[in-house]
């Protein structure tokens, strides 16, 4: 993770990077980027969501194919599979129904 003034400060292709393992929907990584500087990661993290709340079923079917499933092994870019090991390890495993639920 970096600190925001270094996020604001980072080239439009080095932003574009750092945000691409997070969704791969290329669009959204552009506009975050361009929509450069943020003032608070607060700021940062509203127009993050409001970048997503346009997606239609194309996007979400682009973002969701690129993502493992849960209890798969991650693979891709090291960044990704990061994010993904991070997010499936706040899943509650004792949960049976839920797990079944998001396999």
């Amino acid at each position: 993770m970096i600190a925001l003034s270094q996020f604001n400060s980072l080239s439009t292709h080095e932003a574009v990077g750092l945000l691409a393992p997070c969704v791969a929907i290329p669009a959204w990584g552009e506009t975050l980027v361009s929509l450069r500087p943020f003032a608070s990661r607060h700021t940062l993290l509203q127009t993050a969501r409001e970048a997503m709340a346009n997606w239609g079923e194309d996007e979400l079917n682009a973002a969701l194919s690129a993502h493992p499933r849960i209890g798969e092994k991650p693979t891709g870019s090291q960044a990704h599979a990061a994010l993904s090991r991070q997010e499936q390890s706040s899943v509650d495993s004792e949960n049976e129904r839920l797990a079944q639920a998001l396999r």
